[in-house]
């Protein structure tokens, strides 16, 4: 936070009582990994789901319009079938070559949301990624 990130994931649930308020202070934007009521309690943004999962719809009905959801994929079918709900972004679970593929025919197909690639790397951002999500320290020496 003190080097500039405005967005935290955080996965960890015994991590979040450390978290919130640097969050809070440095204006960062902080989700959640799959935890919609863990997100109501600690009135953070937002929640990322993973498979198996509350379904998206019902996330968007319990957190409200305000909430962040993101929602992690695999594949474009995940990523068509997702785009028409009241979903923020996608998370890639993907290799870059693979990524590259699914993030150009998502496009073309119309879809507007941001596709952050999970575990990324900068080849993922040349295959299209808006983002990346990564705990790599590596990567603040080279983007």
């Amino acid at each position: 936070l003190a080097a500039g990130c405005t967005w935290i994931h955080c996965t960890d649930p015994e991590a979040l009582g450390q978290v919130i308020e640097p969050c809070r202070a440095a204006d960062a934007i902080l989700t959640l990994q799959g935890s919609p009521a863990k997100v109501m309690d600690t009135r953070v943004h937002g929640v990322i789901l993973g498979p198996g999962d509350t379904p998206a719809a019902e996330v968007r009905e319990y957190l409200g319009p305000h909430a962040i959801i993101g929602c992690t994929v695999t594949t474009l079918f995940e990523i068509l079938n997702l785009a028409p709900l009241d979903v923020d972004f996608f998370v890639l679970d993907a290799p870059a070559a693979q990524a590259s593929e699914i993030i150009s025919l998502a496009r073309a197909k119309g879809v507007k949301q941001r596709i952050s690639a999970l575990n990324g790397t900068p080849a993922h951002l040349d295959a299209g990624a808006d983002a990346l999500l990564t705990a790599d320290s590596a990567l603040l020496n080279i983007l």
